[in-house]
């Protein structure tokens, strides 16, 4: 009896497979967090969080093999990353810890909400990107001779068809052989949307001039931005600069009335604050931002960045330290 199901890859992606290029990460990034998530309770046979779809628009079916990871396949989960990143000019490195968390790079991923694929979309997620996939078309083919954007062109029909919110299309994201390229590329994309969202919230919330009044260095405002981002890919980036913005006038108004990199610090111990009996009551110069966000968040998971924090963990203890893929290299966007 086969453990696992073999996906063949198709002619049409060779080129994705033959694509090279000297910034990409290692293909072990993405084949560790292949094997460790079908390690996943030792389990053999079909499994409850991947799903199989017998039409690319269509609902789909939960429980299914896990993949054989042949050389293709894992190659092509590789590529798919290293290309769409490159063309859109998104850190493949800050993904890796993300992907590896949501789905282990595994096309078929299904979450408990419908979130689907390779970065877990939800159906909120898919909305938003079916309105920007025109602009971001244009930016590839103004970038047309990056041979990664030359690539995601030949294939754009494919990335950009069918994209639905409704959880009746979900296939669309979990879909073989159109996925894992389509739902990588997708998952890029949606990453860079967020970017580009917390910078417009920020200078419409006038966080900047909060900033630069609780006096904390403007060299960390880049660094504050992509961990908003990171942020935002589960929570929103309107309540993520909301909370911000609230933080920072609280901290004005309270004895404490400056920031330090130190208040950004999403790898700190929060455990203490599980032992108050009332969160609220506690005194926002005892807050840093991550504690505000545990005690204030109403939409999503407060510890996410915590749990992206255990992925990079485990590929600290798991991988050598000069890898690409440890955290010398990628936690950096979890602190100042």
């Amino acid at each position: 009896m086969e453990f696992c199901e073999k996906f063949e890859v198709p002619e049409k992606f060779r080129g994705v497979l033959d694509y090279t290029s000297p910034y990409e990460l290692p293909q072990e990034c993405v084949s560790f967090s292949m094997n460790s998530w079908l390690g996943f309770g030792k389990k053999k046979g079909e499994v409850s969080f991947l799903a199989r779809c017998d039409s690319p628009t269509g609902i789909p079916v939960r429980g299914a093999k896990p993949p054989c990871l042949t050389p293709d396949y894992v190659q092509l989960a590789h590529k798919s990353l290293a290309i769409a990143s490159d063309c859109f000019d998104v850190d493949a490195k800050f993904l890796v810890p993300k992907i590896k968390g949501e789905s282990g790079f595994l096309h078929a991923a299904l979450g408990g909400g419908s979130d689907a694929g390779i970065g877990q979309l939800t159906g909120g997620a898919l909305g938003d990107l079916s309105r920007q996939l025109e602009k971001f078309r244009k930016e590839a083919e103004t970038k047309s001779e990056r041979q990664s954007c030359s690539i995601i062109l030949g294939h754009w029909k494919l990335i950009a068809e069918n994209i639905s919110s409704s959880p009746q299309h979900r296939c669309i994201a979990i879909s073989w052989p159109d996925n894992p390229l389509k739902n990588t590329v997708l998952t890029v994309l949606f990453y860079r949307h967020l970017e580009i969202l917390i910078e417009e919230e920020m200078k419409l919330l006038g966080i900047y001039p909060l900033l630069k009044e609780t006096r904390l260095d403007e060299r960390h405002f880049s660094s504050l931005r992509g961990i908003l981002s990171n942020l935002a890919y589960n929570s929103g980036s309107r309540q993520v600069v909301h909370l911000l913005r609230r933080y920072l006038r609280a901290r004005l108004n309270s004895s404490v009335t400056t920031v330090s990199p130190h208040d950004f610090n999403f790898k700190a111990d929060l455990s203490w604050i599980n032992q108050e009996r009332d969160w609220k009551s506690i005194p926002v110069s005892k807050l840093t931002f991550p504690g505000y966000v545990k005690i204030h968040m109403r939409i999503g998971h407060p510890g996410y960045l915590g749990d992206l924090m255990k992925q990079i963990y485990h590929l600290n203890v798991s991988l050598p330290e000069h890898h690409m893929c440890s955290p010398r290299y990628i936690e950096g966007f979890l602190s100042l």
